[in-house]
Order: C-alpha cells, then sequence, then structure tokens
C-alpha cells in the first residue's frame, strides 16, 4: 500500500485562524473581557510563558501584546484547526469519539484558564 503524500488543504483552518484574531482584538477593545478571557485563557497563558521563558533565556522583548500574546493565539487557534481539520479525515466512529473528547478537554481546559484569569484580576466569578 503507497503512502499517502500530505497535502494541506486550508479549508477550515482559516476560520480558526479568523475566530483567533476576532477574539484578540475583541480582548482589546471591548469592555466584557471576561467572556473573550475564556476564548484566549490558554493563548495568554501560553504568551506568559514564552515571555518568561525569553526572559530567562536573556532575551528582553518589550511587553506588549503584540509582541507575545498575538502569535501564540495564532499558533492556538491555527493548531486547533489543524487538528480539527485532521479529525474530519477519520472515519465515522473515530471522528463522533474523537470529537466528543477533545470538546470535552478542550470545554475543560478554557474554563479553568478563565477561573484562573478571573482570580488574578480579583474579580468574583
Amino acid at each position: 500500500m503507497a503512502r499517502q503524500k500530505f497535502q494541506f488543504r486550508p479549508g477550515i483552518l482559516r476560520y480558526f485562524l479568523i475566530l483567533g484574531i476576532f477574539s484578540f482584538a475583541a480582548y482589546l477593545y471591548f469592555d466584557g473581557k471576561e467572556i473573550f478571557l475564556a476564548l484566549l485563557g490558554p493563548s495568554l497563558f501560553l504568551a506568559t510563558a514564552l515571555a518568561q521563558t525569553l526572559e530567562n533565556l536573556g532575551i528582553s522583548i518589550p511587553q506588549q501584546d503584540l509582541t507575545c500574546l498575538l502569535p501564540s493565539v495564532l499558533l492556538y487557534f491555527g493548531l486547533f484547526g489543524f487538528l480539527f481539520r485532521k479529525l474530519m479525515d477519520e472515519s465515522p466512529l473515530h471522528r463522533i469519539l474523537s470529537m466528543a473528547g477533545l470538546a470535552v478537554f478542550m470545554g475543560y481546559l478554557h474554563y479553568l484558564a478563565w477561573k484562573n484569569l478571573l482570580l488574578y484580576s480579583q474579580k468574583p466569578f
């Protein structure tokens, strides 16, 4: 059996990237940041870890939202879109089980990030 050559098809990935850019812009410019903390929570933790790692390595970067947060948002949403696209190629039973497991895991991950970020801002949840 010949091995299939990987062929990149952006398809649904672009919609996840658009969702990430919209969430980033809404987080910066809208007043109801609690909603967008739920969407961007894991990306915020990723950006913070990236900034601390670069700081520990002795690389100084400006502390702006476009420096670490936007690339981490695009990376997070892009990888999630790529994973979603790859799961769509599976057989129907594997697809349903994998999508259900992914939805539960991502929901739990976003809930924990949202809860912890609300604790940082001293707001009750």
